[in-house]
Order: structure tokens, then sequence, then C-alpha cells
């Protein structure tokens, strides 16, 4: 076995601080060091058992870094609920003279989406969508199109979170799901009422655990004891009735 295919072993088998460290030595010592792969797994495993101070320093310490070293950084931040950290490393990317390699891709924006709804930054969030619309690829990305969903339904945007859902033709359960939650919680209950009838009806999506809640929590407030019966049959039939959450 080639020592770097033994690397890639050890990396995937590390699962605490001690070993991360231990591993960093050992790849400063054989000169890979500014390999592009074991540098991002090291600081998502700095971030992730350690600390996302130590990660960050790597990053920093890191001269060529790849769109993948940007995104484990950024990810870090953002998975802490860090918003404001995550935002501000992103604007460090977007002045930092990249190449095609430091491109910022659809994972990228799907964080940084992530942290606008977290901080319900509708201004920046909507900046970001310009970026987007710019790249016909990542307008048509479930991951983007689901973080776009969730910024717009945080800020209570539920149209323009509609026209992101409208763009793709074959929507999954999960922007399914995000649009019926979105409705939900900013008060359009029939609106998502009506939307989990279309997706299970209509286009024969099946729902998860977290559609249902919402479509119970929609009933329960509309207080509509017929749709609340027949809800509760779907759940039953579908074999959801033993999920706590729906008690």
């Amino acid at each position: 076995m080639k020592r770097r295919d033994l690397f890639v072993d050890l990396f995937r088998a590390c699962n605490s601080g001690k070993s991360a460290t231990q591993l960093h030595s050992q790849i400063l010592r054989t000169g890979f060091a500014y390999d592009s792969f074991f540098v991002t797994k090291l600081n998502s495993l700095y971030a992730k058992y350690t600390s996302i101070e130590e990660a960050h320093q790597l990053f920093d310490e890191t001269p060529q870094r790849t769109v993948y070293l940007w995104n484990s950084m950024l990810r870090s931040y953002c998975r802490e609920k860090q918003w404001k950290r995550t935002l501000l490393l992103f604007k460090h990317m977007l002045s930092d003279k990249f190449k095609l390699e430091q491109r910022p891709d659809n994972f990228t924006v799907s964080i940084v989406l992530k942290a606008c709804a977290g901080l319900k930054g509708l201004k920046l969030g909507k900046m970001v969508h310009g970026y987007v619309k710019k790249d016909q690829k990542m307008v048509l990305d479930m991951f983007v199109g689901a973080e776009l969903i969730e910024l717009y339904s945080e800020c209570g945007k539920m149209g323009e979170a509609l026209k992101v859902f409208q763009e793709f033709p074959k929507p999954d359960v999960v922007l399914w799901t995000l649009m019926v939650t979105g409705y939900e919680q900013n008060g359009y209950l029939e609106e998502a009422v009506t939307f989990f009838s279309r997706m299970v009806v209509k286009e024969g999506i099946s729902p998860d655990p977290v559609t249902l809640i919402s479509l119970v929590s929609a009933c329960a407030q509309l207080r509509h004891s017929t749709l609340g019966n027949c809800v509760l049959g779907f759940v039953i039939r579908r074999g959801f009735e033993t999920d706590i959450s729906l008690t």
C-alpha cells in the first residue's frame, strides 16, 4: 500500500482530537502538509474534536486554499450556529483573489444561505440569490433550492419561497416539506394543507415525519375536526403513529 493511501485510511478512521494531532504531525514530516485532501480532512477533524479555533489556525496557515477547505471552515462555523462568523469568512473568501478551484460552489452557497436564514438576513440572502441566478446549474441544485426556500420562509416571504420552488421541475420531498412547513409557521394554514394535498394526491410524493408534524399543527390550529381525523387516518395507514413527535 502506498504511503498516501495509508494516510487516507488513517484519516477516515480518525475519531478523536489526539488522533488528529498525531496525524497532523505525521503529514508534516512526510511532505503531505499541503495536500488538499489531508488539509481539508484535518480542518474538519480539528473543528469536530478539538476546537474551531485550532481548525481556523490550520486554515490560516494553508497558503493554497481550495473551495473544499473554504467549505469545511464555513460548515464548521455554520454547524455551531456562528452565523456572523460564517458570513464574515464568506466575505473574506470573495475578497480573496481565488482561482477557478477556489470559486464558491453550490455547497458554499448552501452554507451561506443557511447562515442568512439563521440571522433572518433577507438583504444579504437576496444578494446571494442573485449570484445563484447567474449559474444555471446552481439554480437547479436541490441543496441550494432548499436553503433559499428556508431563507425566504424564515423571513416571512412565502411568495419568494414559492417562486424558488416552482423553478424545480421535479421537487423532492425536502422541498415539498419546506414549503408545507413554511406556510404553517407563517400562519398560512390552509395553504399548508393545500400544498400537502397536492404533494401526496397529485404528485404522489410520500411525506416524511417532518411534513406530517407541520400538517398536524396546521389542522390543529384550523380546528377542523374532520380534516384532522383524515390526517390521523393517513398517519396510521402510513405507519407514522409510532413516531413520538406526532403523538
